[in-house]
């Protein structure tokens, strides 16, 4: 329905609105608390916007299910959507139109420009406004009410800069970029660290969002010679320079671009030689003085989203997915990489129809989850050596399932946030319900049990464990309670230790229990980690998927055992 991503940013602004925000209704806490969320619901941005407003219904359904309560007193959750165009001027009215209606808080919106447009609307309106535009500047207009969900813009220059002048050793720097609050500062903020460097910049030049025809600004790139062209521009713009840069004889020039760039269009339109694609987030590790440290392993995948991974041996299997071309969509791919050629490109798998998620090694296979919208979601398996031209159905389930998947040798265990159920892998066409209102996030399966994580959202939030097929009537807890601030962790294990990512908004860690128990006192083995995801283990190592705070990509990161 929405990526893990969106439900987890709409899960985070409905616990931000239950608590802070509604001290301000004083003793009178409303029946229904209502939530803008103000985002592109049609256009070419269409897809993106409607994941967000898919996660924050599937973050209402399940904190509503929950019989969720503020002082005392059970609330429900109402989403109210509002399609904003992408443009300016519709934005302030979509901002005016949801301030009348008394809404707690507003997810809103999409763009930098856009919201830029919104904030003093929202602030005149005394409405929290949260956005995943990444423009620096945004949260000062605001005076206070204005809160930025993802890393700003001032951390994705750097990153380029960095990666201009250290990975792709560059002298000398061009930059194109989209003279908007997008772009400018971005372009500001990578020129600045890249002078710093010690680098050279010229020429740097500013363009409309509109703009396909780079004919003047192909002829200053050959003549100024650079050695990489940052371009800070959109997909539709990218891809006609990339053609007369081309007809220039320009295109072996490595180009960065930027993260709005990020789709399936630009994937397969790709004209030139080496296009690398950043992310608004802070490509930093361990940004916190005295965590635990970690390694980068590697960012690529196939499409520009990393959903999970898992490890099997020396190889690790990949989901990513991408908007389709137009936005109206998702293409998903599941690919692999041995261990020994971390940081060349993967190797792909098999094709995913829509929005490829959860994987895990399923008895010589590889499991995974593919959502088509908000209409449903299956589950495919394929061997594990490539090419797996016609994925295996094992079930299609008629509803969105939230992400866990786990093997029991024989069966496939799966959840959609409610309930547990489970489907032989050589195929079904229903599911059986193992464990009902789990409110389940994560679940493996080991040494004849299955774990599975209850989510932060109960009142009592644990990892528990059942022996299949008596789930229904005999259940047992491991560790109780979670932490207060975990969105859920996701599980996996060894012979001995079950181990876990918490997924936190303030700090993310990666833990450990014996399977036998441990006293309600779990190791923490990396600690104030950026949005912790998918775990394995091998004999040696715990590998994670830091998502950071984007839906955009993510990195594989390990430590030590």
């Amino acid at each position: 329905m929405g990526s893990p991503r969106s439900r987890l940013l709409a899960t985070s602004l409905a616990l931000l609105a239950a608590g802070s925000l509604l001290a301000a209704c004083g003793p009178r806490v409303p029946e229904t608390i209502k939530i803008g969320v103000a985002q592109p619901l049609s256009g070419p941005s269409a897809a993106r916007g409607q994941d967000l407003v898919n996660g924050a219904l599937l973050a209402a359904a399940d904190i509503n299910a929950s019989n969720f309560k503020v002082a005392g007193k059970q609330v429900k959750f109402e989403i109210v959507p509002m399609d904003d165009k992408a443009d300016k001027e519709e934005a302030k009215k979509v901002a005016r139109a949801l301030c009348d209606q008394k809404v707690v808080a507003v997810i809103g919106h999409l763009s930098s420009d856009v919201t830029e447009a919104t904030v003093p609307v929202y602030a005149s309106g005394n409405v929290p406004q949260l956005f995943t535009s990444s423009a620096a500047e945004l949260t000062k207009l605001g005076a206070g009410n204005a809160f930025r969900l993802i890393a700003n813009d001032d951390l994705q220059a750097q990153a380029i800069a960095s990666y201009a002048a250290g990975a792709l050793k560059a002298n000398k720097v061009a930059i194109l970029y989209e003279d908007t609050t997008y772009g400018a500062p971005l372009a500001k903020g990578a020129s600045a660290a890249l002078a710093k460097a010690g680098r050279k910049v010229e020429p740097i030049v500013p363009i409309d969002n509109k703009t396909t025809s780079f004919g003047p600004f192909v002829a200053q790139l050959k003549a100024a010679k650079p050695d990489v062209l940052i371009a800070l521009v959109r997909d539709n713009q990218l891809l006609p320079l990339f053609e007369q840069m081309n007809a220039a004889g320009l295109g072996e020039l490595p180009v960065i671009a930027g993260s709005v760039s990020r789709t399936q269009r630009l994937v397969t339109g790709i004209t030139v030689k080496n296009v690398y694609v950043t992310s608004n987030k802070d490509l930093r590790y361990c940004p916190i003085a005295g965590c635990i440290k970690t390694s980068i392993l590697f960012t690529q995948s196939a499409l520009p989203s990393l959903a999970a991974v898992a490890l099997s041996g020396t190889q690790f299997f990949l989901t990513s997915w991408a908007y389709a071309d137009g936005g109206s969509g998702y293409v998903g791919d599941v690919a692999m990489i041995d261990r020994a050629n971390i940081g060349q490109p993967t190797t792909h798998l098999a094709n995913s129809p829509n929005q490829a998620d959860t994987i895990i090694t399923c008895g010589g296979s590889v499991c995974w989850m593919d959502r088509n919208g908000s209409t449903s979601t299956t589950i495919y398996s394929c061997g594990a050596s490539p090419p797996c031209n016609n994925p295996k159905q094992i079930i299609q389930f008629p509803g969105i399932l939230n992400g866990p998947l786990a093997f029991d040798g024989a069966n496939v265990y799966f959840g959609d946030g409610l309930e547990i159920y489970s489907a032989p892998k050589s195929g079904a066409t229903t599911a059986t319900t193992m464990v009902a209102a789990a409110n389940v996030t994560s679940m493996v399966f080991t040494n004849g049990k299955l774990y599975w994580w209850e989510s932060g959202l109960s009142n009592n939030p644990a990892i528990k464990f059942c022996t299949p097929p008596s789930c229904t009537t005999s259940t047992n807890t491991l560790v109780s309670p979670g932490p207060p601030n975990t969105i859920g962790p996701r599980l996996t294990f060894d012979a001995t230790h079950l181990y876990w990512s918490e997924d936190s908004m303030t700090n993310g860690a990666i833990k450990r229990c014996a399977l036998g128990g441990c006293g309600n006192a779990p190791e923490t083995l990396a600690s104030q980690q950026p949005w912790p995801g998918a775990i394995a283990v091998d004999a040696t190592r715990v590998y994670w998927l830091n998502l950071q705070q984007t839906v955009n990509t993510g990195a594989v990161l390990w430590v030590a055992k």
